[in-house]
């Protein structure tokens, strides 16, 4: 049975057009949604569209049936009426959370369509049957049923896909709103038509389900309620599914923001760091400007820090950090910011404020600062120097802002320590912002690798070359070469030594392994580690893997290590050494004679070579002090075992005098200067 009822034209063009409409405006509410970027985050407002969409739909359906000359004698069947409302609400706030992403997915896009499809046609014969123009006990074909569903799944999947295309362009775009709603509408409309004029598609169907025949009302509801509960339950595979997808992606997400967050936080102080301070200041800069407000920026460095370092250890010196982190919490709110930029430096960011504010907290962390420290059972005091730079008068970019309160903290640095200074252009300062250029420049050549290694060749007691010494340079874009006087404090200062040591030890390996293959015998190659690689966690970790990466003879590597650092921490000195015997790597004391210069500790560390520093050659000569002590130093080592080798020999009688005290090696301009290995190669041919 079908229904073919006449109804007014001019009323069912009405009833479109009010679909249209209601439809258009409703759209609005999840356009709002996605103007704010809050999709996954509200899924309020989907329900809230879902359901306000769905009752329009239904509201339209029920007055378009309205809009036919019916005659409803025995009344209306308003829970039948209800109920095909409820349906509707449920299978479409369903429909459209499926699809209401950033993303789509063409698994929820046929789930969805089909949701929308099944509960419409379930919706207006619910609606023919409460008004009684169709019977309960009416037979229906499914031919059209199933082209109902198909027509009205089509429309909608259409209208999802031109959502999706379009959900951040239509904002404030009529046309493009209306384009989304559309196929929907005309699909509604169409399913209206053809259920109406169901005998004509009934012979124009090519695909008919000629088994079944005809169902009855009851039998239809059996099978739309049966499909229902398949596609929920479709429904509920996939968004469990996809719920665990996004419980991963919000895990990764977690975990990536846990990455970048150290990138960006010193892991000692946990205060920001270096990474961080630049983009902050200069989105500052640009709120500021707006506003014509200021920012001071105070530059703040621990007076005399290395010496704590060098008399307590490394150890000492990172809790005194904290402790002093911990004192100037007192300074901070919402407008302060802390942030450790290096060592014993650290920037104090103060928004919204002015001269005399920014002095007054200077001021409060110096005060703050010199009390005396208990750490480790030692009481420890230091003091520090602040320089005071404030935007826009003292520069307008992050990097004039940091050299100028750069240049007023040395200029307290200058003036006696414990102090501040504010910047200002009468200072002095050319050199001191060469300097200060020079070592931001530091750190960009860490990361494009501006370094050469170059080789000073060592010389046996028969002249004879016995290995090279690895002497890093700078290759800096402006300036040329650089040598290490002007660069390695620079380094040590701001800890840039660890990575710019690790990169020497990288190359002189790989120097090495081409040596070997090619059966050129300069090595050993010397290098020398800093005290903070040499105290560094990741130093043999790191040796291990350059001498596997490499494949090299251990034996053709050797370390230098200057008196000063061997003797800071006498026991990690022995344990380090043994460590790196067992490794089969050469060791050396490097510059002796320039610090505690006793042998008693000599004999408890397990060294190979002992380098007499340069200031005992410089004025050598015969029958001089110079001579008499070289010659006591020189007996004694070698009675030890060490091999002795003597820096910056410049002259003949030089290397006469120490040869015939039994110097086994020599080292200095008058056999080689420092040079490329290249040239080390040519050098060896023509000698």
């Amino acid at each position: 049975m079908f229904y073919d009822v006449n109804c007014d034209l001019s009323l069912s063009m009405l009833s479109t057009v009010i679909t249209f409409l209601l439809c258009y405006v409703s759209l609005g509410v999840l356009q709002t949604t996605f103007a704010k970027e809050q999709l996954n985050k509200n899924n309020l407002n989907i329900v809230i569209f879902g359901m306000l969409f769905s009752f329009l739909i239904w509201l339209v359906n029920t007055t378009s049936i309205l809009f036919c000359p019916l005659s409803i004698n025995d009344g209306v069947d308003y829970r039948l009426l209800l109920f095909s409302l409820l349906i509707n609400i449920t299978m479409y706030t369903l429909a459209i959370w499926l699809n209401a992403r950033h993303v789509i997915s063409y698994i929820r896009l046929i789930i969805g369509s089909l949701l929308i499809g099944i509960s419409t046609f379930i919706m207006h014969y619910m609606g023919l049957m409460s008004f009684k123009i169709l019977d309960q006990d009416a037979i229906l074909n499914p031919s059209v049923i199933l082209f109902s569903i198909l027509v009205v799944s089509m429309g909608a999947a259409i209208s999802f896909l031109l959502y999706d295309k379009y959900k951040f362009k239509y904002q404030g775009k009529r046309i493009l709103r209306g384009m989304i709603i559309l196929p929907f509408i005309l699909a509604i409309v169409g399913m209206y038509y053809i259920n109406r004029k169901g005998n004509y598609f009934d012979v124009l169907l090519t695909i008919r389900l000629h088994y079944l025949n005809y169902v009855s009302y009851k039998d239809l509801f059996y099978i739309v309620l049966f499909l229902i509960l398949v596609v929920i339950v479709v429904s509920l595979c996939i968004l469990l599914l996809e719920y665990k997808l996004e419980q991963k992606s919000r895990d990764l997400k977690k975990l990536n923001l846990q990455l970048a967050q150290l990138t960006i936080q010193d892991h000692l102080t946990k205060l920001p760091n270096r990474n961080f301070v630049e983009e902050y200041v200069k989105q500052l800069i640009i709120n500021h400007r707006k506003s014509r407000k200021e920012i001071a920026i105070l530059y703040i460095d621990l007076d005399r820090f290395k010496v704590v370092n060098d008399a307590f250890g490394h150890e000492i010196g990172d809790q005194l950090l904290i402790a002093v982190v911990q004192r100037m919490q007192i300074l901070l709110n919402h407008k302060n910011k802390l942030v450790r930029i290096g060592g014993d430096e650290f920037l104090l960011i103060i928004e919204d404020s002015h001269l005399n504010e920014a002095v007054h907290i200077a001021q409060n962390a110096l005060d703050l600062i010199q009390h005396t420290y208990v750490i480790g059972g030692r009481k420890v005091t230091i003091s520090a120097s602040i320089g005071i730079a404030i935007y826009p008068q003292h520069g307008v970019s992050y990097k004039d802002l940091l050299i100028n309160a750069d240049i007023a903290m040395y200029s307290s640095k200058q003036r006696g320590r414990n102090a501040y200074r504010v910047y200002n252009e009468t200072l002095d300062a050319q050199h001191l912002k060469s300097e200060l250029l020079l070592e931001n420049d530091l750190y960009k050549a860490v990361e494009e690798k501006q370094f050469i290694l170059l080789y000073q060749p060592k010389f046996n007691d028969q002249k004879q070359l016995c290995g090279v010494e690895a002497l890093i340079r700078w290759q800096h874009p402006k300036l040329g070469i650089l040598g290490p006087d002007l660069f390695i404090d620079k380094a040590e200062r701001t800890g840039l030594i660890i990575p710019i040591g690790y990169w020497v030890l990288q190359q002189a390996c790989h120097q090495i392994q081409k040596w070997e293959k090619s059966e050129q015998p300069f090595y050993p190659i010397a290098i020398n580690l800093s005290a903070l690689q040499f105290e560094h966690h990741a130093l043999f970790e790191n040796l291990e893997h350059a001498l596997q990466t490499y494949q090299i003879n251990p034996e053709h590597l050797s370390i230098e290590i200057t008196e000063t650092t061997a003797m800071r921490d006498i026991d990690l000195s022995v344990k380090s050494f043994e460590r790196l015997r067992q490794m089969g790597i050469k060791i050396a004391i490097d510059d002796f004679g320039t610090g505690y210069s006793s042998f008693s500790y000599l004999k408890d560390l397990p060294v190979d070579e002992l380098k007499i520093d340069k200031e005992f050659i410089t004025d050598l000569i015969a029958d001089s002090k110079e001579e008499a002590i070289l010659a006591s130093i020189i007996e004694l080592a070698t009675k030890l075992g060490l091999t002795v080798t003597a820096e910056g020999v410049e002259t003949s009688e030089q290397a006469e005098i120490l040869i015939k005290l039994g110097c086994q090696q020599l080292q200095g301009f008058f056999f080689a200067k420092p040079m490329t290995a290249e040239v080390l190669q040519q050098f060896k041919f023509e000698n």
